[in-house]
């Protein structure tokens, strides 16, 4: 059975997800959200990236794996550009793995 790659995220699935994860983490939790978060929320917000995908479509194999979305790949580039500009991709994937905002998907909603 051939898989059709690359897999897709409708924007719209993004934004659902991210106020789905923001309820669940901050409303009436102990969790508390940092005024220097809002700004990077609302860009990843805000950034539609769901044309990627057609743009990077013939840059995929239909052979191996299923390839994370091509639009959650680059808000987590975008969200470590933003928030964390100095370290390495290797350290921010350990941070994606640690640090609960950026792990419950407000940038990407990557599978970890």
């Amino acid at each position: 059975m051939l898989r059709v790659k690359p897999t897709i995220i409708a924007y719209e699935d993004y934004q659902n997800f991210v106020l789905e994860q923001l309820r669940k983490h901050f409303s009436g939790s102990v969790l508390t959200m940092v005024n220097n978060d809002s700004p990077i929320i609302y860009k990843l917000w805000i950034t539609i990236l769901s044309f990627l995908t057609s743009w990077l479509r013939n840059s995929y194999s239909y052979r191996g794996p299923e390839p994370q979305d091509q639009a959650s790949m680059i808000r987590s580039y975008l969200l470590l550009l933003l928030a964390k500009p100095t370290i390495s991709i290797t350290e921010w994937v350990d941070e994606l793995h640690l640090v609960t905002i950026f792990r419950f998907g407000i940038l990407a909603k990557l599978s970890l």
